[in-house]
């Protein structure tokens, strides 16, 4: 897989010298998949857009794939520019799409385009408000989702005025019921529960360091002829955190070692992969290659797991602004032992999906990944 990079510049700017705010990244986004060094958002600046087009190469050009999927209706959320779709699914136990269907609807050049897809179910404790259930855009399915989890609370509270009233929302997960509160008209914050960081639970056959140590902490791994000093955390789901000094070369290279950890064999269930650079004692940056998506904008998960990890090591154990290329989270491992994450969600358009009878996917792209490249 070869790939091209470019600079897009605007008819009355050049991007990687001047700062902007009425060009919509957004309108490109809509067009092409693309990843972004920093990202604009409303009432904010930002300089230098990277974009990085995969270039397909004759000989590897997806095989058809028959499909028949029927017209559903659907509503797309962003949190930090982790985007997904969101099915309502009330009135069905079963969920509407298969992961086939659903690698179709993600697919940003033949479906709708996101990084999974939300369904929306009745709960079944009747104490709470509602069920998520999210699969990827590989057709996988995680336990838990921390941008998707707000999205889903920003829809419901936007879908009826039941949820309008309410400040604070239940929602069942794989990984547990999570408690949501509307802090702002669009900032949601979450209480992620307790991290899990007793190894065969996150899960990861990797040991602590020493026995006195209950969690995998900065406990080296090598891969290829790379070293990479690893935090094992649970937020729901798994991850990997490696603390970097120079992030730049770990964005630049996110596709070769991104899936490569997520894969390795210390990792039972694959895992999500952060690297982070601490910043100073209240902000950390943080890339992040999740699994089943591969790069993406946003993690929450990956932003709560992050912290956590710092305060392992022995950094601040204070609110973290968690920088990510999609904008900021705001992250606290509280003295309650649990985590708390506080970031936006918006509604991006909705719509209707038609039928489609054929669907061009290679099956073994998910697996391939960036492996080849």
């Amino acid at each position: 897989m070869l790939f091209l990079s470019f600079q897009v510049t605007p008819w009355y700017h050049t991007l990687s010298t001047h700062r902007f705010t009425s060009f919509s990244i957004s309108s490109i986004n809509r067009r092409i998949p693309q990843y972004y060094r920093k990202k604009e958002y409303r009432n904010r600046y930002s300089s230098t857009v990277c974009l990085s087009l995969p270039v397909p190469e004759l000989d590897s050009r997806p095989l058809e794939l028959d499909m028949k999927l029927s017209p559903f209706p659907f509503v797309k959320y962003q949190g930090l520019g982790n985007d997904f779709v969101i099915v309502d699914n009330r009135h069905q136990e079963n969920l509407l799409l298969t992961a086939e269907q659903v690698k179709y609807v993600c697919d940003r050049r033949f479906g709708i385009g996101a990084d999974g897809v939300i369904f929306f179910l009745p709960p079944k404790d009747n104490g709470n408000d509602g069920k998520m259930r999210i699969l990827n855009s590989d057709g996988s399915e995680p336990e838990m989702c921390g941008n998707g989890i707000r999205c889903l609370a920003k829809y419901m509270r936007d879908l009826s005025p039941e949820w309008q009233e309410k400040r604070i929302v239940r929602i069942e997960t794989l990984a547990g019921v999570m408690v949501i509160e509307f802090v702002t008209d669009s900032g949601v914050k979450v209480d992620m529960g307790k991290p899990i960081l007793e190894p065969a639970k996150v899960p990861t056959t990797l040991k602590p360091k020493t026995l006195k140590d209950s969690a995998v902490i900065a406990v080296p791994i090598q891969i290829e002829n790379r070293t990479f000093h690893v935090t094992c955390v649970s937020m729901g789901n798994p991850h990997c955190v490696i603390f970097v000094d120079n992030l730049e070369e770990f964005e630049n290279s996110l596709e070769y070692w991104g899936p490569r950890i997520e894969r390795a064999l210390w990792f039972p269930n694959r895992t999500n992969v952060e690297f982070v650079k601490v910043v100073d004692d209240e902000e950390i940056k943080v890339v992040v290659w999740e699994r089943g998506a591969g790069r993406t904008l946003a993690c929450g998960t990956g932003a709560c797991a992050s912290v956590v990890a710092l305060k392992l090591i022995g950094g601040s154990g204070l609110e973290q602004k968690v920088v990510l290329p999609g904008g900021i989270l705001a992250c606290h491992w509280d003295t309650d032992g649990h985590v708390y994450m506080t970031g936006p969600a918006e509604q991006v358009f909705q719509g209707h999906f038609v039928a489609a009878s054929t669907y061009r996917l290679n099956k073994n792209h998910s697996q391939k990944n960036s492996l080849d490249k």
